[in-house]
């Protein structure tokens, strides 16, 4: 069952704004989300949604509906995509890009070649082809060996379900 229509319920309670769609995939999903009246924002994550031009589309669905997109982001390239992203969309629509440059954070300063940066206050997207940065495969496979962590490389661990 598609919780949309559940949310739209909620939502029209009045009781708080709301936000969903960081697990929907499409702009027709978002619509669907949308036009039930379920939220106050949206949050499409670029690496789920299609992409970014996909993901441009369902902003420009957002603003069509008087809704704001609040992007729904990750380490590494995935959250670059979503930086570019937001750069994409007009400051009336866009409300919040997830960034912590507070805290330290292994895998999104030094896993990319050219890592978003931030100086006074202002983060800065990575230009040039692409997404403007790549993996460093040599931090990757070095993280790899010392954190035990095979998923980085894409290798999928086993999962343990205890009943």
């Amino acid at each position: 069952p598609n919780h949309h229509d559940d949310v739209g319920r909620l939502r029209n309670m009045g009781l708080t704004p709301l936000a969903s769609g960081g697990n929907v995939y499409s702009r027709f999903d978002y619509r669907n989300l949308i036009s039930t009246g379920g939220v106050d924002f949206i949050t499409p994550d670029a690496v789920k949604s299609g992409g970014i031009s996909e993901s441009l589309k369902i902003a420009t669905l957002a603003s069509a509906n008087d809704v704001q997109v609040a992007l729904h982001t990750l380490n590494g390239l995935g959250q670059v995509a979503n930086v570019h992203l937001a750069a994409g969309i007009p400051a009336h629509v866009r409300c919040y890009v997830e960034w912590d440059p507070t805290s330290p954070n292994e895998l999104r300063d030094q896993m990319l070649t050219n890592p978003v940066k931030i100086e006074n206050g202002d983060l800065y997207v990575p230009t040039g082809p692409g997404l403007g940065t790549e993996l460093d495969m040599d931090f990757v496979k070095e993280f790899e060996l010392k954190e035990g962590g095979v998923e980085i490389a894409g290798k999928p661990r086993g999962r343990r379900w205890n009943s």
